[in-house]
């Protein structure tokens, strides 16, 4: 167990960046789109929506909850070739 819910947070993050990690071209008899993760018995993390006006004012929200800024930031408008939707990733603690 962490000490708070970031902690709690990082733990589950490290167990399932493991998984992201790994290559996609492994064929365990997974179904193309299949999940590379189950969420563990009993446990069902809760959805938490947030809206503004812009990624930056929802990062604000988010750094709200989390008592602090994002420690690492991304997003595909710094990627000249991005040919997907718009998509913002944020880190909070290390």
């Amino acid at each position: 167990m962490g000490s708070g819910a970031l902690a709690e947070s990082r733990k589950a993050a490290g167990y399932l960046s493991k998984y992201v990690a790994k290559t996609f071209t492994e064929n365990r008899d997974r179904l193309p789109g299949g999940h590379r993760y189950d969420v563990a018995q009993g446990f069902q993390p809760r959805k938490v929506s947030m809206f503004g006006r812009s990624a930056d004012d929802v990062l604000d929200q988010a750094s709200d909850v989390f008592g602090m800024a994002p420690a690492t930031r991304w997003s595909s408008s710094e990627v000249e070739d991005w040919a997907g939707p718009p998509a913002i990733w944020a880190q909070w603690g290390r």
